[in-house]
C-alpha cells in the first residue's frame, strides 16, 4: 500500500514538472542558450574569416550580438517593468567578461577590454528595450 502512495507522489510531481507553464519557462531560454552556444565557439576558434572588414567591426560585431543576447535574456527572465532591465545587463556583462577570459586561451586571440566594452554596451542598451510598462 506504501509503495503504491509513493508512486502516486512521484507521478504527481512528474506531472507538476511538465506542466505547460514550466515547459514554456525553459522554452524562452532557448534563443539565449543558441546564442551563447554559436559565441562560445566561435571565441574557440583561432581565426574568424567572414567578419567585416571596416575598422572596428569586431567591436559592432560584438555589441550586436550581445545585445540580442539581452534582449532574449531579458525575454527568458519575464522583464515587464524598468526596474528590473539591470538585471539581464547584469547577465550578460558577466558572461562577456567569462567569453574574453576563454578567447584568451584559444591561440591566436586575446582578451580585450574594449570588446568587453562593447558587449556591456550592447546589452546596456538593448535590454530597456525589452521593458513593456
Amino acid at each position: 500500500m506504501d509503495l503504491d502512495i509513493d508512486s502516486n507522489k512521484k507521478q504527481c510531481k512528474l506531472h507538476v514538472f511538465l506542466s505547460s507553464r514550466n515547459i514554456i519557462k525553459v522554452a524562452k531560454w532557448i534563443p539565449a542558450v543558441i546564442i551563447v552556444c554559436i559565441s562560445w565557439y566561435l571565441s574557440g576558434k583561432p581565426r574568424l574569416t567572414h567578419l567585416p572588414t571596416f575598422r572596428n567591426a569586431d567591436k559592432v560585431v560584438h555589441f550586436f550580438c550581445f545585445s540580442m543576447l539581452s534582449f532574449w535574456v531579458a525575454f527568458a527572465c519575464n522583464i515587464r517593468t524598468y526596474k528590473r532591465v539591470w538585471i539581464p545587463s547584469v547577465i550578460v556583462s558577466v558572461y562577456g567578461i567569462i567569453d574574453e577570459i576563454h578567447q584568451s586561451f584559444t591561440p591566436g586571440r586575446s582578451c580585450s577590454l574594449f570588446d568587453w566594452g562593447a558587449d556591456t554596451l550592447g546589452a546596456v542598451i538593448c535590454t530597456p528595450c525589452t521593458g513593456q510598462k
